[in-house]
């Protein structure tokens, strides 16, 4: 019988479409895998013990994405000039979790995703020698998620 082991998570890269640099692609950590469906409990006549559920659609989760804060990076640019000027350029975002001989495990697809949220992390000056480094933090919204397992 052939065993199975559980994937592990920290081999991963984000693309977006068009920004495929190795600038633009490294990410410490990526978050908001989740869908929900959602409905309506409606109560049938003479039925006491449970109500019927009718699904009126699939809740999204938002796509979090965390990084350094880097010089140079086109996403970003991308990004700023989204939520600066209103005007919105959905992409496909591909996250990539690696095998060890650098295949490809499971691939997610986020349909016409694009940013609602840039947050940067605070700045320290009293943190005492142990240097921290700067956070950009990126939430992405989508129109639903496609998982490939390879």
């Amino acid at each position: 019988m052939l065993r199975v082991e559980p994937l592990l998570n920290y081999r991963f890269s984000l693309t977006v479409s068009g920004f495929i640099s190795d600038v633009d692609c490294g990410f410490m950590e990526v978050s908001g895998f989740s869908s929900k469906l959602n409905g309506e409990k409606y109560k049938e006549g003479g039925t006491n013990t449970y109500d019927i559920f009718l699904p009126t659609g699939i809740e999204w989760g938002n796509l979090v994405a965390k990084r350094g804060v880097i010089r140079g990076s086109l996403m970003i640019d991308w990004i700023k000039t989204s939520l600066n000027t209103f005007t919105f350029e959905p992409m496909p975002i591909i996250v990539t979790l690696w095998g060890d001989n650098r295949t490809p495990d499971v691939v997610w697809t986020f349909l016409n995703a694009y940013p609602v949220s840039l947050s940067t992390s605070n700045l320290d000056a009293g943190s005492r020698g142990s240097a921290e480094v700067l956070v950009d933090t990126i939430e992405f919204r989508h129109e639903g998620c496609l998982r490939v397992d390879p």
